[in-house]
């Protein structure tokens, strides 16, 4: 297949589509800690948006991996912004499935269940147009990993 026909296939039909690369899944783990004096990883960091908790994508983990929340911070540039529709949108479906636990590929087994709810936060309150099936996320996500609502919380899911 050359790379015209490769190009034009639907995201939905190639294999790579099964595994968004923004969740870092495949991140090889650190032997050892990186430590440095220039100040990059605060200045960097320091670029990203943060969530009402002060969470950023653009955290450093360095101890036993690069990032803290194992999500590319390059969700929020001009870039990824302007993919075509279609692919954008199969992007943030993949995503959210992954980060809302639906997706339950052993490729993902790394990208723990907490990591997988602070990326969700953090995107919910940093990324600006996310598309409507984002908005009911975080109330299921938290239903997911509890076994239900929190006995404050109203939930998400309509009584029968």
């Amino acid at each position: 297949m050359n790379r015209t026909s490769r190009s034009r296939q639907d995201p939905k039909d190639s294999r790579s589509s099964r595994r968004p690369d923004l969740a870092l899944a495949a991140e090889t783990p650190l032997d050892d800690p990186i430590a440095g004096t220039s100040g990059f990883a605060e200045e960097f960091a320091a670029r990203g948006p943060r969530d009402s908790r002060g969470r950023s994508l653009r955290d450093f983990d360095l101890q036993r991996r690069l990032f803290k929340y194992p999500c590319s911070y390059l969700i929020y540039s001009e870039a990824f912004d302007a993919l075509p529709g279609p692919a954008r949108d199969h992007v943030y479906h993949r995503l959210l499935e992954v980060l809302s636990g639906r997706d339950q590929d052993p490729a993902f087994a790394r990208v723990s269940a907490p990591d997988r709810q602070a990326i969700l936060e953090i995107l919910l309150a940093t990324k600006r147009g996310l598309p409507d099936e984002w908005k009911d996320a975080l109330p299921a996500r938290r239903e997911a990993c509890t076994g239900g609502p929190k006995p404050d919380e109203p939930s998400s899911r309509p009584s029968r």
